[in-house]
């Protein structure tokens, strides 16, 4: 063991961690109870989110499930309570010790719903990676450590349908009931290997990247999976007209856009109709609503009455300052990611991948990446964290 310093106690191994009975709470009242009976702050909380973005327009949050480690696993119905504030002031208290599973959803999730999130979140799935596990997703995890086989049954179904059935609420309350046996495991075994810093400044991070992430740029929003295979000009047209066509449309039937006309199909279909001759409704081939196929008809107009000028224009591209050297200092780089990776037991592109190592390797001395001064389009600077930078010598 060495003298780090982690949150919290160590849980006991007497409670049995697979059994997750659950609280269904739709009332102010119980969850001003449940809420109440949390542990206070600074102590365990483990947490998880369902939410509906398979089934409706707007992705939104479906159910809250919080264990606190004493009794049953709350199980919150935010479609029905109003006023959660009993219970995120508890979550959102910055002496709180929240554990959850690949965060990153969940982050973005309470941000959309709450205007906040917790001010820290220790996220199992870091832990797991940190610790050299390959498979790291929640039921590779729990076999792993638990020799405990989840079902996955539950998570793509319709969470903002009531009731739940059984097993989804089973598979809900474990989910968050598991946060107090794998805590306990990477507690331990993150500070046996030195590594409990690595997870502390990789959780915070991850937690600010997602807060940070930039929205959608509405003038590219339409670039779809595929868009780079349709043809320049008129064909490009067609798909940026027909992506805010189905999202109109999507909107309007309160549905997710790929259960409108997915894109790989919205692809297609603008790149017929940029080289049809004749563009009209007989290129459609789904159920459509009277007012979307009114619609459509506007769209070809608008994309055949298009100048030239108003097509879409591919955006530029930032080519990378590479001199005669780059890629022998690219390969040195990765030689040296590789064996320290192999060293420690971790990925190699968890301590960087590919395109950091050539943003590195854009420099004669990769520490000179790190320095603002040295900083231009056709160098930009590199996004580590402390102790990948220490890994590979670069402080």
């Amino acid at each position: 063991m060495t003298d780090q310093q982690v949150p919290g106690s160590p849980v006991g191994g007497d409670r049995p961690p697979l059994e997750a009975e659950y609280l269904w709470i739709d009332s102010a009242e119980a969850l001003e109870s449940f809420a109440a009976s949390l542990p206070a702050p600074g102590g365990l909380i483990g947490m998880d989110l369902e939410a509906d973005n398979m089934h409706c327009y707007q992705e939104k949050l479906c159910l809250l499930q919080v264990d606190g480690g004493e009794g049953a696993v709350g199980l919150i119905d935010p479609l029905v309570i109003d006023d959660l504030s009993p219970l995120t002031k508890r979550l959102f208290d910055p002496a709180g010790e929240i554990w959850m599973h690949g965060a990153d959803f969940d982050i973005s999730l309470m941000s959309a719903a709450f205007g906040e999130v917790p001010p820290m979140i220790w996220d199992t799935q870091i832990a797991a990676q940190l610790c050299g596990f390959r498979r790291f997703g929640l039921a590779a995890v729990t076999e792993e450590i638990l020799g405990f086989t989840m079902s996955k049954g539950s998570q793509k179904e319709d969470w903002s349908k009531r009731p739940l059935t059984q097993k989804m609420l089973d598979y809900a309350a474990l989910d968050a009931r598991l946060m107090f046996p794998l805590s306990e495991f990477f507690k331990k075994r993150l500070v046996e290997l030195g590594r409990w810093d690595w997870f502390e400044e990789s959780c915070v991070a991850a937690r600010e990247n997602v807060l940070n992430r930039a929205p959608r740029d509405p003038d590219t929003v339409w670039r779809v999976n595929g868009w780079g295979k349709v043809p320049k000009g008129r064909a490009q047209a067609y798909l940026r007209e027909l992506w805010h066509w189905r999202d109109r449309e999507a909107e309007r039937r309160d549905r997710p856009h790929f259960k409108v006309v997915n894109n790989r199909d919205l692809v297609q279909l603008a790149t017929k109709l940029g080289s049809s001759s004749k563009p009209s409704r007989k290129d459609l081939r789904w159920r459509l609503s009277k007012k979307a196929l009114a619609e459509f008809g506007d769209v070809v107009e608008k994309v055949e009455a298009m100048a030239a000028s108003d097509y879409p224009q591919r955006p530029a591209v930032q080519r990378l300052a590479k001199d005669d050297a780059f890629d022998d200092r690219v390969n040195a780089l990765i030689a040296k990611r590789n064996a320290v990776a192999a060293e420690h037991d971790l990925e190699p592109s968890l301590i960087a991948p590919r395109k950091t190592i050539e943003l590195l390797a854009l420099h004669s001395d990769p520490i000179a990446a790190f320095d603002p001064a040295n900083e231009s389009p056709g160098r930009p600077r590199p996004m580590m964290l402390n102790w990948q930078r220490q890994l590979l010598g670069l402080i």
